[in-house]
C-alpha cells in the first residue's frame, strides 16, 4: 500500500509569511490515506544560511536545500532534482526556483504551479515555463480569470481553489477602546502602506476617539517607532511573532487594518475574519469579494483614503451594534469559505489529476543563467569564474 501512495514535493523559498502558511496547512488538513506530503526549503545560502528544519506536523520528509547563487545553475538543478524520488513524485511549485529546475532539467514529474497572488510575477511564471506545468491552482477569481486570459490554450488545466485556514478561536469582545490589529512581514514595504496608520489615529485623536494598536513587523526600531507615532502608550509593536502567537493575539481586537496597495489573498485576512474582527481594507481588483461584503461583512477603502478609514473607525467605534453584527457575519462566512478539510481536499485532487493526465516528452529548456550554467560547464569552473569577477567589480 505504501507504494501505491501519490508523494507530493512542496518546494519553499524560506521567506516564511502566507505561502508557507498554506504549505503547512495543506499538509495539517490532509486526511487521504493514498497521499503523502513532502517539504524541500530552497535556500540561497547567502541570504539564510541559518535555516533550519522548520519541524512541520505531518510532512512525510523535510529536506533543507542549500545553493551557491554563483553556482552553475544546471548543476545546482541536477543536485535538487535527485531529492525527488521518481519521475512520479508530484513537484508543488510555490515559487521560481522549482519551475526552472523542472524546465531546464525537462523532468517528467507532474508539476502543479500555486498562484498565490494577482502579481505579474506568478503569470510570468506560468507563461515561462508553461512546457512544464500540469496544472494550476489559483486561490481568487481574479487570478482564476487573468490567468485564463493570459493562457487561454491552458484554461481546462486551471482551477480555483481557496487555500485552507485553520480554525480561530474568536471572544465576546467589550473593549472600552477599539482594538485595531496589523500585522505584516516588514513595515519598511512601501506596498503595506504602514505609515497612514500614525495619520489615521492623529485625525482620530482630534475628533476624540481613542484606538488601541497592536502592530505586528520588522523593519522599524524603537526610535523609528517613536518618530511614527509619537508618545503613543496605546501601541504595542511586536517586530516579529510565530503565527501562532498571532493567532492567539487576534481575537482581543476589533477591526483589521491592511492597506496594502496589492495584495492576493492574504491569509492574514481570513485568519482575522474567521477571529471575528471587521475588515477594513484595500479592494485589490475584486480578489476579496467573495469574504468582504461592503457594509455586511467589512468595508474597502481606496489606496492612501486616511479619511475614509477614520469614517469607518469612528461610525464602528460609535455603533457597538454594528461592529458586532458585522464580525458575526463575516466570521460565519470566512469559517463557511475557508474550511481547512474540505479545501485542502479539493487541492488534493488537483494533485492526483496531475498525475493522471501530465503532459508527455518533456523537453529540456534553458530558462535561467548565462553561458556558465551549461550540462558541459564544470560546476567549480562556473562558481571560481563568478567569484573572481566579483572581486574585480
Amino acid at each position: 500500500m505504501e507504494q501505491n501512495k501519490l508523494k507530493v514535493y512542496h518546494f519553499h523559498n524560506g521567506s516564511g509569511g502566507g505561502v508557507l502558511s498554506v504549505i503547512i496547512n495543506i499538509i495539517k488538513y490532509s486526511v487521504n490515506p493514498l497521499i503523502e506530503h513532502h517539504i524541500i526549503h530552497v535556500i540561497n545560502k547567502n541570504k539564510l544560511s541559518e535555516f533550519r528544519l522548520l519541524d512541520i506536523d505531518g510532512a512525510k520528509s523535510e529536506n533543507v536545500f542549500f545553493y551557491n547563487p554563483k553556482s552553475n545553475f544546471y548543476h545546482i538543478c541536477k543536485r535538487l532534482s535527485r531529492l525527488l524520488p521518481d519521475a512520479n513524485a508530484v513537484v508543488v511549485a510555490h515559487d521560481w526556483f522549482e519551475l526552472g529546475m523542472a524546465t531546464n532539467l525537462g523532468l517528467q514529474n507532474p508539476v502543479v504551479q500555486f498562484l498565490h497572488g494577482d502579481y505579474d510575477y506568478y503569470y510570468k511564471l506560468a507563461k515561462k515555463h508553461v512546457s512544464s506545468i500540469d496544472r494550476y491552482i489559483t486561490v481568487s477569481k481574479v487570478i482564476y480569470s487573468n490567468l485564463c486570459s493570459i493562457l487561454p490554450h491552458e484554461a481546462p488545466r486551471i482551477s480555483r481553489c481557496r487555500f485552507p485556514v485553520p480554525p480561530v478561536k474568536s471572544l465576546e469582545r467589550n473593549n472600552q477602546f477599539l482594538k485595531a490589529f496589523f500585522c505584516v512581514r516588514r513595515l519598511d514595504d512601501t506596498n503595506k502602506q504602514f505609515d497612514i496608520l500614525p495619520l489615521i489615529n492623529t485625525k482620530l485623536k482630534e475628533k476624540g476617539i481613542t484606538v488601541e494598536w497592536t502592530i505586528i513587523g520588522e523593519g522599524l526600531k524603537n526610535k523609528e517607532q517613536e518618530k511614527v507615532w509619537g508618545n503613543n502608550p496605546i501601541v504595542t509593536h511586536h517586530s516579529s511573532l510565530s503565527n501562532e502567537a498571532v493567532v492567539k493575539l487576534l481575537p482581543e481586537n476589533d477591526i483589521f487594518l491592511l492597506p496594502s496597495i496589492k495584495e492576493g489573498f492574504p491569509v492574514s485576512l481570513v485568519e482575522a475574519m474567521k477571529a471575528g474582527l471587521v475588515p477594513l481594507v484595500t479592494n485589490w481588483a475584486g480578489a476579496t469579494d467573495e469574504l468582504i461584503t461592503p457594509g455586511e461583512t467589512g468595508y474597502y477603502v481606496e489606496v492612501g483614503d486616511i479619511d475614509a478609514y477614520v469614517h469607518y473607525i469612528t461610525m464602528l467605534n460609535n455603533d457597538r451594534a454594528l461592529l458586532k453584527k458585522l464580525s458575526q457575519k463575516g466570521e460565519k462566512r470566512a469559517r463557511t469559505l475557508f474550511d481547512p478539510f474540505l479545501n485542502v481536499k479539493k487541492i488534493e485532487e488537483i494533485f492526483f489529476e496531475a498525475f493522471d493526465t501530465k503532459k508527455k516528452d518533456k523537453l529540456a529548456s534553458k530558462t535561467y543563467g548565462s553561458r556558465l550554467d551549461q550540462h558541459l560547464i564544470p560546476d567549480f569552473v562556473t562558481s571560481t569564474f563568478r567569484s573572481l569577477l566579483a572581486r574585480l567589480n
